[in-house]
């Protein structure tokens, strides 16, 4: 995390937006396109950055921030989603942003995103594309796991 000050809340809402994202990310990569050059070919699987998303999909979508999931996790933390003049507050966008720096910590901490979803054996029992729980414990969590949450969280 960056040295943005926030309340227990927002920190909340952080974390599970960055989850939101990450269980986006391992349900839409394997529908993203892929690039032949030659003998290359290329894939979000390839993105080593949470800009390089932008290559393959729109980013700024992950986590539902372009649809009434943002809206309802907003709401659901108290974060207020409209500023006066503009669409979105201030703060929602420093704090989805922030989000949006964990993912890129995470991506390249791991070196790509297939690195950072690797198939593995999920905490719901699927095969499947999953992530290493960022919260610290070793139970892995995947884009099916919709009521997983991590475990500091539990």
């Amino acid at each position: 995390m960056t040295n943005l000050t926030m309340t227990d809340n927002e920190r909340r809402f952080v974390e599970e937006l960055r989850d939101e994202m990450l269980r986006d990310l391992a349900r839409w990569a394997p529908q993203c396109r892929t690039d032949s050059y030659g003998d290359l070919t290329l894939s979000i699987y390839d993105a080593t950055s949470f800009g390089e998303l932008h290559d393959w999909m729109d980013a700024n979508e992950l986590g539902g921030l372009c649809d009434e999931r943002g809206e309802r996790l907003a709401d659901k933390y108290g974060i207020d989603l409209f500023g006066p003049d503009t669409i979105f507050s201030e703060r929602w966008m420093e704090l989805t942003n922030e989000a949006q720096n964990l993912v890129h910590d995470m991506i390249v901490e791991a070196g790509s995103v297939r690195a950072l979803l690797r198939e593995r054996q999920c905490s719901c029992g699927r095969r499947t594309l999953a992530w290493a729980c960022p919260d610290g414990c070793t139970v892995p969590h995947c884009g099916e796991c919709i009521d997983v949450r991590p475990c500091r969280r539990v």
